[in-house]
């Protein structure tokens, strides 16, 4: 496969077609994979994980197009322009509030796969529903942290901690946890929980 590709680039380079070097790879590139049936998306996955990693691979494109180009010339996914999209993506009938970036399942194309560590982001109140659930991890340290905003988080035998901007709090294995949104201040956190392959991954408190 290796040595169709590259003859490929080579048939696409002689015929003088693509002046630039990154626009010509990348068009050889993807009639490769068109012609060997790759399709971008995660294999062996039911059609509701497809349909998922391409909304999120879609949000995430917009949010990257989002931020005006500076005049440096370079772009980046800004926080804000994320959080903005996550928080329109709750209007649609299959929003996307919470997001992983890492981790053992492979969600959008910007994405990197580990079985050490797992990574992501949820909007408040957006995404109240899943964070609502009392659940505890038996394999599994949680770092919570607030980007934006206010959340409240509950932990068994323990009162609610009010967490803002730049606060974070280290949920143990096994301990009981939920969060809430707290009224007119929304929110959003990134957590990140080791061993994200390990299974049970995640057990309901009730």
């Amino acid at each position: 496969m290796q040595d169709e590709f590259a003859a490929d680039i080579e048939s696409t380079v002689k015929s003088g077609a693509f002046p630039d070097a990154g626009e010509l790879i990348r068009s050889a590139l993807k009639e490769f994979m068109a012609r060997h049936g790759f399709s971008g998306t995660p294999t062996q996955r039911n059609d509701a994980q497809i349909e998922a990693y391409k909304r999120r691979r879609l949000l995430l494109e917009q949010a990257w197009r989002s931020p005006p180009k500076p005049s440096s010339g370079k772009t980046a996914l800004t926080l804000p322009a994320l959080l903005a999209a996550m928080r329109e993506s709750s209007r649609s009938e299959k929003p996307s509030t919470s997001m992983y970036f890492a981790g053992a399942d492979v969600d959008h194309p910007y994405f990197l796969q580990s079985d050490a560590l797992g990574i992501g982001i949820a909007v408040l109140p957006e995404d109240a529903a899943k964070a609502l659930t009392r659940k505890r991890h038996p394999h599994q340290v949680e770092v919570m942290f607030v980007l934006e905003g206010a959340m409240r988080l509950h932990t068994e035998s323990n009162e609610p901690v009010v967490l803002r901007k730049g606060d974070y709090y280290v949920v143990d294995k096994n301990v009981c946890h939920w969060v809430t949104p707290i009224e007119n201040e929304p929110g959003a956190f990134a957590f990140v929980k080791t061993n994200p392959a390990q299974e049970p991954r995640g057990v309901s408190c009730d």
